[in-house]
């Protein structure tokens, strides 16, 4: 045996491939970008495999030096065995951040460790957020703090938050409805791409609740706004699956609203308790832009605020077990992030106390709390903190939550693996 050969075996036996190898070690691979249902089952399996295998990175930066393929739940489940009890809370939490400031939003991701940073109130800046975005990143990367979804209202029309160089206004959704489909699909994937990026990875969008043409101007939410994609439930949902698909393939993370719809509504959950649906059943033809939203890959759902007698005659649906589910997470098999509406400031759950909100959207099936008031960051993190301390079968939905929350980072390419 020559030399080379028995150099070669000692390091097959000892499993070294830095040894072996006299090719320098590839470069980090580039963030995972989560496919869409809309492509082959075989393009699929490949992405979560990618996303799977990826190597977390140490505080440092620095990826590991041995790197195993992982599912997205073991790996999610690792991460989370290295956080402590008020980092993991923390991770269920998607904080308000003023867009004109996000250099205050520091102390977010680097000493609390919120999942998640929402872009709260409207800039012309466009991509100039971009390096004040990535620092972000770095900043909790830097603390040993895992990477925060960074999200934003980019539907269009009268709710975008960031628009400017590079982010040109965006149509609304009700003018995109009268695009072509191959119009809507150039469109989205040209749109997505900016907001890529820009740096958003969780976009709050698409809309997908359905609202009736002789409903429009009585349904302040969505239809008096024009944030509506169809008029009728085909129609919408054909249009959210091209939206929903478009900003997956960028990276972006798509996040259908408001389930299981605000299209008959006729107040809004911001400014009033008493938005309701009296027709919606489990078996609502207005939920099919939510299951297309699903198919199409769609990292979160987002359930609204408002109450629906015939689904739950008690709690309004962002603390609906039966909604949450039994139906969405049941019926429509959805296993991705389920987000709440905004309860920090939203009339319609006013009457309970922060910490309670957030307790009981999680108890219902909720993974991440969404609030743009950050005064109440607090009080409910203190509060799911202390659940989770006193209440082992709250430790455990708590932990289940966090790790929708991870997951939906390793398919985002924002948390790496490693074993």
């Amino acid at each position: 045996m020559t030399a080379r050969l028995c150099v070669m075996v000692l390091c097959l036996l000892i499993m070294s491939a830095s040894a072996c190898s006299t090719v320098p070690p590839a470069a980090a691979p580039a963030p995972v970008r989560r496919a869409a249902a809309a492509t082959t089952t075989s393009a699929a399996a490949t992405t979560t495999s990618a996303a799977a295998s990826a190597p977390r990175l140490a505080p440092s930066g620095r990826a590991s030096a041995t790197r195993l393929p992982m599912s997205v739940s073991g790996c999610a489940q690792e991460v989370l065995r290295s956080l402590t009890p008020a980092q993991l809370a923390a991770q269920v939490f998607n904080a308000g951040l003023d867009v004109a400031d996000l250099n205050s939003g520091n102390d977010l991701v680097t000493q609390t460790g919120v999942g998640g940073v929402f872009l709260s109130g409207r800039s012309q800046s466009g991509l100039g957020l971009a390096p004040a975005i990535a620092n972000l990143q770095r900043s909790a990367l830097a603390a040993g703090r895992l990477a925060p979804l960074v999200s934003a209202d980019e539907e269009g029309g009268l709710v975008q938050s960031v628009r400017g160089p590079g982010i040109p206004p965006w149509p609304s959704a009700l003018d995109q409805s009268t695009w072509t489909l191959p119009q809507l699909s150039s469109g989205s994937a040209a749109w997505a791409a900016s907001l890529h990026t820009l740096g958003i990875t969780l976009n709050l969008g698409p809309v997908s609740d359905v609202v009736a043409v002789a409903d429009q101007a009585s349904n302040p939410p969505i239809g008096a706004l024009g944030r509506e994609y169809g008029a009728t439930a085909d129609a919408a949902a054909a249009r959210v699956a091209i939206v929903t698909a478009a900003l997956q393939r960028a990276g972006v993370g798509a996040t259908a609203k408001h389930f299981p719809g605000l299209g008959r509504v006729t107040a809004n959950t911001d400014t009033s308790t008493s938005a309701q649906d009296d027709v919606a059943t489990s078996g609502d033809v207005n939920l099919m832009p939510f299951e297309a939203a699903i198919r199409a890959g769609a990292t979160a759902v987002m359930v609204s605020s408002a109450r629906y007698p015939r689904l739950d005659s008690t709690n309004p649906a962002v603390w609906s077990a039966p909604i949450i589910t039994t139906l969405l997470r049941g019926r429509l098999g959805f296993t991705g992030l389920v987000i709440s509406d905004d309860i920090s400031n939203a009339v319609a759950v006013s009457a309970a106390l922060p910490g309670d909100r957030a307790i009981r959207f999680l108890q219902a099936g909720g993974d991440m709390v969404l609030i743009v008031n950050r005064a109440d960051l607090l009080p409910m993190l203190t509060a799911v903190q202390g659940e989770a301390a006193s209440s082992p079968a709250f430790g455990a939905i708590l932990q289940q939550a966090a790790q929708h929350v991870v997951m939906s980072k390793i398919q985002l390419g924002l948390v790496p693996c490693s074993r």
